[in-house]
């Protein structure tokens, strides 16, 4: 308090001098607003301006520029906000050359998890033509995968206290670049930089940057997957179970980094036409006795989706949405459909014990 109390005494005392009426005398005296700072006063601005209270940062920045009425002021001022954003810097390279554990230790399981869902991406897409043991191999070294996702998601959970200590230096970095061009006049085109810019500025700051960008990464995904969950249970006529479905299949596709598909209505209506039809006339196949529904793309456009059709799977025996997800999982044809890289989209139609995926790739508004 008694540094804050301080330096706000010394902003009021350079607004004042600003303010100060001038001297009645025929041949005026310079008042002190018009002179240069001297050696005192420019220590206390400086100080001021190295405040953790941006609240003081700012008020003396603000009461600095309110001197400037020449350009031997303006030159100080702009001296005192170029010293103080080098003592920011070096203040922000301390911090780096320090290292933030939190930061660290994410990394450290990031790079766990990616070398092994690598790994684990290429037995999934390999045919193992249905064997049981093969199959079960391929579910342990999953949920290896999934352990590993969930122990970087927590690192991930608590690196946000690291990087609040990364944005707090960079803040007053850019509230100096700021006040210089509030300074200069051009703090209507002003655009403020990201931390991670100034961040760029610091050679010691090369592989922290890299951990920032996973970080990102990170985020957008878990934006993307809560975006898409809540799409997928707002939609009107999909059933329950079908919303079941989507949220195992993709929860398994985060575990490899795969984006969430979203449910489409027109997609969904063709998957449940077809468990309809196949339910109805006592078939199981993808190719309809119907003409004019033979192929999965002739359902898909005859449902009228605006989308392309890319996959389509099939399976009976259970209403359940984890039954058809293990069925599908067991075998090879289905497994790499449900964990193809280029769909963006999912069709379900469960239909009593009749189940019908179909994948596709649409252009998404939002």
């Amino acid at each position: 308090m008694p540094q804050l109390f301080s330096s706000l005494i010394f902003c009021l005392l350079l607004v004042s001098a600003v303010c100060a009426a001038q001297p009645t005398q025929a041949i005026a005296t310079p008042s002190a607003a018009t002179l240069p700072l001297g050696p005192e006063a420019v220590k206390k601005a400086l100080d001021s301006l190295l405040s953790p209270s941006s609240e003081v940062r700012t008020k003396t920045a603000a009461a600095l520029r309110l001197r400037c009425i020449d350009e031997r002021q303006k030159e100080q001022v702009r001296e005192i906000f170029t010293n103080a954003q080098a003592k920011h810097k070096e203040a922000l390279e301390a911090v780096v050359k320090r290292g933030v554990p939190g930061l660290d230790k994410f990394k450290l399981s990031h790079d766990v998890w990616a070398a092994k869902r690598t790994e684990v991406m290429k037995l999934i897409l390999t045919d193992y033509h249905k064997d049981g043991a093969k199959v079960a191999m391929l579910t342990k070294e999953h949920l290896a995968t999934e352990a590993l996702r969930k122990t970087m998601d927590k690192e991930f959970a608590s690196t946000q206290k690291a990087w609040k200590t990364l944005a707090s230096s960079t803040a007053a970095l850019e509230e100096m670049d700021r006040q210089k061009a509030l300074l200069e006049g051009a703090g209507g085109s002003y655009v403020a930089k990201k931390p991670e810019a100034y961040l760029a500025e610091i050679s010691a700051a090369r592989e922290m940057l890299q951990t920032l960008n996973l970080l990102m990464d990170r985020q957008r995904a878990n934006d993307e997957m809560a975006a898409v969950t809540k799409h997928n249970a707002s939609l009107k006529g999909i059933p329950p179970t079908a919303v079941i479905f989507a949220g195992i299949l993709n929860q398994q596709r985060s575990t490899m980094n795969l984006p969430p598909l979203r449910l489409d209505t027109q997609l969904s209506q063709a998957a449940a036409d077809h468990s309809k039809e196949m339910m109805a006339m006592g078939y199981f196949a993808h190719e309809s006795p119907v003409a004019a529904n033979k192929t999965p793309g002739d359902r898909a456009r005859n449902a009228s989706f605006t989308g392309g059709w890319s996959g389509e799977n099939i399976f009976m025996g259970s209403p359940g949405a984890n039954e058809a997800y293990n069925a599908w999982w067991g075998s090879d044809g289905h497994r790499f459909i449900m964990f193809a890289d280029g769909p963006n989209t999912l069709g379900l139609g469960p239909v009593g014990s009749y189940w019908t995926l179909m994948s596709g790739q649409k252009k998404w508004q939002g």
